[in-house]
């Protein structure tokens, strides 16, 4: 326990090598995994390793490896993380062998190797991980049904028409309830689509919300998750930032979306770094600031706080401001320095009284990697499914809730306008919202999206009057936008069909 704490407290600061949301999991993963003990021996021998799952304990944490056969001894597979009957992670082997009563697999993106002997007759793999400088750790994994685990399948083994559908119960959020019907999709069209969930089409799904015509007309959970749980949405958060931008400009906090970034940051040195004068919210909200960041920086830093934003104030400004899109976390994370200069109150206080109370929004959690009062606001929000979809509907709805203003409507048509072509995903990019098209059986749906690493999505498709939540784990299988394609062929079509 105390190195799992070691590691915990290490890739908690802001240090770039360990901040990412993607090597932070993976690192707990192979650190978990190398604590792990002797599991209980079986009593009844097993017939092949891809029978069942093989099990190890960490702690709370339950990993179940899966193997599947690929051609003659050759093995695909997965490891499952699951904690408390939630599963949380799936990983893929990205590479596996079988030789005679040796297996070894790679664990994804931890680069640590499990190598072992199957004993069948026992229903155990003895054997160690593998570190990237050849160090090794003793393992030994347990055979196990996973019909008895819970949180390992989307709806617990043995459910009797797991994907029926059934209409939300009446709740007392600030939601309308409804069934399918009332909103013109035939429960056809939803059981077919969560049958494809439930056997995995769209990855690991946590929960699957749909409002129509201002109704909740679905609120299905998987895999263990609750509609009271929170759930972390990763990079929807910058969608949320950029709500309370907009609520700070409505006022007056916020001069303008044109102010120059330094004028947020005056106890800060950046107007002494080459061209960021030419630097505004605008190059921040639209990701189109031109700093010079590898592709890998841009991806993997994350911070907040003073220290933070002068690392970020360090770099140079390498394209003209405007001109060209690049994804980059970090910048975001700067707006938590632009909101605190600007309020006088820390990015969740002004959320807490500003757009989480107005909207009903009564629990979450803001605390991973904050600073004081700095929060990190590219990717660390805690939210439930049905307070997700509650924004979708404020912003649907043109800034609306149940009668009452919160953000301006103005704000809301500028901020999901494309302002910035992307060259990937849907295309065009607003103010840290993604804009696009879904393709359907019924021709291009318009969609305007909060999108978060691992199916954390808020969905708009205003055509339809219609917003999607979806919250899953599946940041590591190539299965993130996997539902886009589901939704397309069993949503989006002609209710007659």
């Amino acid at each position: 326990m105390n190195t799992i704490l070691l590691i915990r407290r290490i890739i908690n600061q802001n240090i770039p090598c360990f901040s990412s949301y993607a090597w932070r999991s993976a690192l707990l993963l192979a650190v978990c995994l190398s604590m792990l003990g002797c599991s209980p021996r079986n009593t009844q021998p097993v017939g092949s390793i891809t029978d069942g799952v093989w099990v190890g304990h960490a702690g709370p944490d339950l990993f179940c490896f899966e193997f599947v056969h690929m051609n003659n001894e050759d093995l695909t597979g997965r490891v499952h993380s699951i904690r408390d009957g939630k599963k949380y992670s799936e990983m893929p082997f990205t590479q596996t062998l079988l030789r005679e009563s040796m297996v070894e697999m790679e664990m994804g993106a931890t680069q640590v190797r499990y190598k072992g002997v199957i004993e069948l007759k026992t229903g155990c793999i003895s054997g160690s991980l593998i570190y990237a400088d050849g160090s090794e750790r003793p393992m030994e994994l347990a055979w196990m049904d996973p019909d008895g685990i819970e949180g390992f399948h989307a709806r617990p083994a043995g459910t009797v028409d797991a994907n029926a559908y059934t209409p939300p119960a009446d709740s007392t959020d600030g939601f309308a309830t409804g069934s399918v019907e009332d909103v013109g999709i035939t429960r056809n069209q939803i059981e077919s689509l969560m049958t494809v969930i439930i056997q995995g089409g769209a990855g690991t799904l946590h929960s699957l919300l749909v409002v129509r015509d201002g109704k909740l007309v679905v609120d299905e959970y998987f895999h263990g998750y609750e509609p009271d749980d929170l759930h972390g949405i990763a990079s929807v958060t910058k969608s949320v930032s950029s709500l309370l931008v907009g609520i700070a400009l409505d006022q007056g906090k916020i001069e303008s979306i044109d102010d120059t970034i330094p004028s947020f940051f005056p106890e800060h040195s950046v107007s002494q770094t080459e061209g960021w004068n030419r630097e505004t919210l605008r190059h921040l909200l639209t990701m189109s600031m031109g700093l010079d960041w590898t592709r890998e920086e841009a991806e993997i830093l994350h911070g907040t706080g003073p220290g933070f934003f002068d690392l970020v104030f360090k770099r140079l400004v390498s394209d003209e401001p405007g001109t060209r899109w690049n994804y980059v976390n970090s910048e975001a994370d700067l707006l938590s320095g632009v909101l605190v200069h600007s309020t006088g109150m820390s990015p969740e206080e002004f959320a807490r009284e500003y757009l989480f109370e107005p909207l009903g929004i009564r629990r979450w959690d803001w605390s991973g990697m904050a600073d004081g009062q700095h929060r990190l606001m590219d990717g660390s929000l805690w939210l439930r499914p049905r307070d997700m979809a509650k924004i979708g509907m404020l912003v649907l709805n043109g800034g609306a809730w149940e009668g009452r203003r919160i953000i301006s409507e103005d704000w809301i048509k500028a901020s999901t306008t494309p302002h910035i072509t992307t060259g990937e995903f849907l295309g065009e990019y607003g103010y840290l919202w993604w804009i696009g098209s879904l393709p359907t059986s019924m021709g291009l749906e318009r969609v305007i999206l909060a999108n978060g690493w691992g199916s954390q999505f808020i969905a708009l498709f205003p055509d339809r009057d219609m917003v999607i939540v979806t919250t899953g784990a599946n940041e590591y299988n190539g299965k993130h936008f996997a539902l886009a394609a589901l939704l397309g062929q069993y949503l989006f079509r002609d209710s007659k069909e």
